[in-house]
C-alpha cells in the first residue's frame, strides 16, 4: 500500500470520527440540558448499562471501522452521519470478531478497528489504528485487541486435492493424460 493510499485512509477514518464525535457531544448536552444539578450529580455512569453499547456504526466495509455510542436515546444525527458515510447503524454494539485494537473517545464512544479477515481491504495496521486514535483529532486512548494477530493473517486458501480424486471426479491420473479406463483398471 502506498504511503498516499495510507494517508488518504487516515484521513478519511478521521474527517468520519470526527464528524460522529461532534455529533455524541452535541446530543449529550441536550440530554443534559434539562437536569437540574442534583439529577446530573445522582446519575452513575459505571454501571453496566451505561458502559453497554446503544448504538453503532459499522463502517468495516468502508473504513475498517465501527463506533458505537453510549449515550444518548434516538441517534437521529448519528444514524444519519453514518448512512451518509455509507455505513450500517444499529441500536446495538459493533462486533467483536476480527477485531485488532479499540480506542476510548471523549463522551465514551469507543472506536473498533479490524483487520483483514473482517476489512478485507480496507483494514488498518495495528501502528495506523494506534495513529488514528491518538492523532490530535481524534484524542483517544488506544488499546490493542489480545486477538490482534489473528484477525490480521490472512485467509488461508481452501486446500488442494492430493491424489486420488480430482475436482472433476475423475481419478487423478485421467487429469494427467492417463485414459480413465487406465487409470481405473490400475486401482
Amino acid at each position: 500500500m502506498s504511503a498516499a493510499t495510507v494517508t488518504l485512509k487516515l484521513a478519511a477514518v478521521t474527517a468520519v470520527t470526527t464528524l460522529m464525535l461532534a455529533a455524541v457531544v452535541a446530543c449529550g448536552k441536550k440530554e443534559d440540558a434539562g437536569k437540574s444539578g442534583a439529577e446530573k450529580a445522582g446519575e452513575t455512569s459505571t454501571t453496566s448499562a451505561a458502559l453497554a453499547a446503544k448504538g453503532s456504526c459499522n463502517m468495516t466495509t468502508e473504513l475498517g471501522t465501527c463506533n458505537e455510542y453510549r449515550g444518548g436515546s434516538s441517534f437521529g444525527l448519528e444514524k444519519s452521519l453514518c448512512e451518509g458515510f455509507h455505513g450500517k447503524f444499529a441500536n446495538s454494539g459493533c462486533s467483536t470478531e476480527g477485531l485488532i485494537g479499540s480506542c476510548l473517545m471523549s463522551e465514551g464512544e469507543v472506536k473498533r478497528y479490524y483487520g483483514s479477515r473482517v476489512a478485507g481491504e480496507h483494514a488498518l495496521s495495528i501502528e495506523e489504528a494506534k495513529g488514528d486514535c491518538e492523532s490530535d483529532v481524534v484524542k483517544g486512548a488506544f488499546t490493542v485487541d489480545p486477538n490482534a494477530a489473528a484477525a490480521s493473517a490472512p485467509v488461508p486458501e481452501a486446500p488442494k486435492p492430493v491424489g486420488g480424486e480430482a475436482k472433476t471426479g475423475r481419478p487423478a491420473a485421467a487429469k494427467a493424460g492417463v485414459p480413465v479406463k487406465a487409470a481405473l483398471q490400475k486401482k
